[in-house]
């Protein structure tokens, strides 16, 4: 009977600490996006008064994007780079502008969803463990 008890204990805990690992996740995700952004405004500037390269610019924001699983925000980057010393630098300006407001708008949309889902998934983790605890019990 402990046994039982104690197996059950430990799928409770297990189920637990998924659902708040992945709520941790979804907020490494959201942190991720933002040095992300706050370093395309960086490069932006450093293009701008010709501080960086081009080629280091692009490894720069492929750098940050590894981190990345959002595959819109990477599909914008990759765009971003590829365009990247192509154009006059102003050309390269206004991309990078444009990269800036639609990344800040997905900024903003993680930020309103990221507490919701991260207690979703606590929530979902305790439930869950608490179901089959009961189901095993």
């Amino acid at each position: 009977m402990f046994i039982k008890y104690t197996g059950v204990l430990l799928i409770f805990i297990t189920l637990c600490l998924l659902g708040r690992q992945k709520s941790v996740a979804t907020q490494r995700e959201l942190d991720t996006i933002r040095s992300l952004y706050d370093k395309l405004v960086s490069c932006k500037l450093s293009l701008k008064f010709n501080k960086m390269r081009s080629s280091k610019i692009v490894a720069d924001l492929r750098q940050v994007c590894d981190r990345i699983n959002d595959k819109e925000v990477n599909k914008l980057i990759a765009d971003l780079c590829k365009s990247v010393g192509t154009t006059p630098l102003d050309g390269q300006l206004l991309l990078f502008e444009g990269c800036e407001e639609r990344l800040k708008l997905k900024l903003n949309e993680l930020e309103k969803k990221t507490p919701v889902k991260c207690k979703l998934y606590s929530s979902l983790g305790v439930l869950s463990g608490a179901f089959l605890a009961i189901i095993l019990i």
